[in-house]
């Protein structure tokens, strides 16, 4: 079974890290990697972060006011 203060822990640790990513616009994996790797290895906590970075990224890609320039501008007219 999963010890209940890993997954506070883990919670914790997302919590600051998509604070830093708020607040500078990057870093999330950085920290979440970083301070996960204390309890765990740090390919899984690298396989942790990769779900909440993914989709924080998409999120904040799909909220800029210039998404169509943008994907004409590197994609071609597509």
């Amino acid at each position: 079974m999963i010890d209940p203060w890993l997954i506070l822990f883990v919670a914790v640790v997302l919590v600051l890290a998509g604070v830093v990513k708020g607040v500078i616009a990057m870093g999330l994996p950085t920290i979440g990697v970083g301070l996960l790797s204390i309890v765990m290895p740090p390919a899984d906590a690298a396989a942790l972060i990769l779900l909440p970075a993914t989709l924080t990224n998409v999120a904040q890609l799909l909220s800029g006011p210039r998404l169509v320039p943008l994907v004409r501008r590197f994609w071609g007219r597509a």
